[in-house]
């Protein structure tokens, strides 16, 4: 069975953990997603909005981070 466990940070900003990834969410999208085993933050290339933006690096902060096209982001909400 996959974990799954959804955390407020702060008004339109979400965590969802499923599995090993946890998937933040900037509004209604996915926007971001840790892969826990390995500490490496993949973000969309996709620009949203300043909002979103400021959203993806108060999250990532200053760690290691892989940009990625939208897709990918999207497929890591897929249970």
């Amino acid at each position: 069975m996959i974990e799954l466990k959804l955390t407020p940070i702060r008004q339109n900003m979400t965590e969802l953990l499923i599995g090993h990834r946890l998937v933040l969410f900037s509004y209604e999208t996915p926007v971001a997603y840790l892969d826990v085993p390995t500490n490496i933050f993949y973000v969309t290339d996709a620009y949203y909005s300043v909002t979103t933006s400021r959203h993806i690096n108060e999250w990532v902060g200053d760690n290691r981070r892989v940009v990625t096209n939208q897709s990918q982001i999207q497929s890591s909400v897929k249970v």
